[in-house]
């Protein structure tokens, strides 16, 4: 999940399908607490690759709001301009990946709080 450096369109291309059959499960045990980890330990090197990780997820994401933003909120605010934009995309598909309009008010409260 954390390369040190970007990994060509290629190899995440090559993920897709397998990306596309994960479920809540496997999300929750094994992808969110490490994606947890690496956003509080190196955001600056995954902020990138949740994107495209997010766009090819089959799931519902509303569940994952509350673990993810802060640290997606944190790079929002960052000094560099591709860290922003990269928060930005993690955010767009984010919301774009949520049905239930509770979590969708929640992450746009949050959102305003800590903006």
């Amino acid at each position: 999940i954390c390369p040190r450096d970007k990994p060509s369109s290629f190899t995440r291309c090559s993920f897709d399908s397998f990306l596309g059959q994960i479920n809540h499960d496997d999300m929750s045990v094994f992808l969110l607490p490490s994606i947890d980890r690496m956003l509080k330990r190196s955001p600056g090197h995954i902020i990138s690759s949740l994107a495209p990780l997010f766009q090819h997820l089959k799931l519902d994401l509303s569940k994952y709001h509350k673990t993810l933003l802060p640290s997606i909120i944190t790079e929002l605010k960052h000094a560099e301009e591709a860290r922003r934009s990269a928060a930005v995309h993690v955010l767009t598909q984010l919301a774009g990946k949520t049905s239930d309009t509770q979590a969708l008010l929640e992450l746009v409260q949050l959102l305003h709080a800590h903006m």
